[in-house]
């Protein structure tokens, strides 16, 4: 009976995957608020609440201001991203095609397997859309749910609690407040290197002069997120970008971000490591 129950409940967790990712997010987004409420409080003195009401207000104060300086232009380089990258992949394969190994490699076959149809991406649209849609309404909802978690932790931590027996409670409250800073820890230092990142990558991409450094600049920021394989996801767009125009520049551009990634390692990290958690690459 008991391993009826465990696939029952299996199957039932699996069926809502979706709405335990949103409330995830929203346990997630709420300990990172709570931890910058939580600092706030203890360097200037003010109540928890009103430290997490100026945190918010200044995390909304700096995406506004994002939005009014760079938000037109990243959307316009968002939106020429796509384009751009089939033009430089097209670009790369002509450079490719003047080598024998690379038209043996590269053949009309082997690249149409790996890319999608032209007919077959345009049908695609509406389902992107709605996706990118579904995504923003979830991002919404999580959001808000970090924010009402983040400003009454006790009421949800309580609520949790008297899931368990009374006599586990003590031990329950004890790992969950374990929890709760570990995790804590990790997303602020998570969320600082990303900062790091994503500046130092649409600085030096700019430096480079290389096309649509802020919309690569993004992908590098968000993909930080992933260890070990997102800085490689991030690089190869920009690297894509720079190679049809010289192949020196796509030289620069990798040695760029072994730059970044060697700075990100060996100066911005160590700092956090002792307060934070390293998880394995592949649940996280």
């Amino acid at each position: 009976s008991m391993v009826f129950l465990i696939v029952v409940f299996g199957l039932l967790v699996w069926s809502v995957a979706d709405v335990v990712l949103m409330v995830f997010a929203g346990v997630l987004i709420a300990i990172f608020l709570r931890g910058l409420g939580d600092g706030l409080a203890s360097l200037t003195g003010l109540s928890e609440s009103l430290s997490l009401t100026l945190v918010l207000f200044a995390l909304l104060g700096a995406v506004t201001l994002g939005a009014i300086l760079l938000g037109s232009e990243t959307t316009s380089q968002l939106d020429q991203l796509g384009p751009s990258l089939r033009s430089a992949w097209e670009a790369t394969l002509d450079l490719l095609y003047r080598y024998e190994w690379g038209r043996i490699l590269f053949s009309e076959g082997n690249v149409s397997a790996i890319l999608p149809a032209k007919d077959s991406v345009l049908a695609g649209v509406t389902g992107v859309f709605s996706t990118t849609l579904g995504a923003l309404a979830g991002f919404f909802i999580a959001l808000s749910i970090g924010i009402y978690a983040a400003f009454a932790p006790q009421t949800y931590r309580g609520g949790l609690l008297l899931l368990f027996p009374a006599q586990a409670r003590p031990r329950a409250r004890e790992v969950l407040d374990e929890l709760g800073r570990t995790m804590r820890w990790w997303l602020i230092g998570t969320f600082v290197r990303m900062t790091f990142v994503g500046i130092a990558v649409t600085i030096g991409l700019w430096l480079l002069d290389v096309r649509l450094a802020l919309a690569l600049g993004l992908m590098a920021f968000i993909l930080d997120f992933v260890p070990y394989l997102g800085p490689i996801l991030a690089a190869a767009p920009a690297l894509m970008v720079g190679l049809p125009v010289r192949t020196t520049d796509a030289l620069y551009v990798l040695l760029m971000f072994v730059g970044v990634q060697a700075a990100e390692n060996y100066l911005v990290s160590p700092p956090l490591d002792p307060y934070a958690v390293d998880p394995t690459p592949a649940p996280t």
